[in-house]
């Protein structure tokens, strides 16, 4: 029985306490820690493939031999633009190589 006491917080408040505020803190910053983590680089990589996308569906337009295409194309071209330029940090990115 004293094992018990020692090992399990149920019987010691004080024991339960401290671990459990510890491992609250841990996850705390944890899940804290991840969400700034993938907001930095979740923001980035959309941007870039928005570009991406961007750049195909402008040459795709300024190419394409049948009327429909073209057409389509810009469709999709002119949703993505305002898409992008709706998408905090979109001023910062060039689009010069379009």
């Amino acid at each position: 029985m004293p094992e018990r006491f020692i090992i399990s917080g149920e019987c010691n408040p004080f024991l339960s306490g401290f671990v459990n505020k510890r491992m609250k803190r841990r996850l705390y910053f944890l899940a804290v820690s991840l969400v700034f983590v993938t907001g930095i680089f979740g923001q980035s990589q959309d941007l870039e493939r928005l570009r991406d996308e961007i750049a195909f569906y402008a040459d795709n337009s300024a190419n394409a031999q049948m009327d429909k295409h073209r057409i389509r194309s810009h469709e999709r071209l002119v949703s993505l633009i305002d898409s992008f330029l709706l998408d905090a940090g979109s001023y910062s990115v060039s689009l010069d190589s379009i």
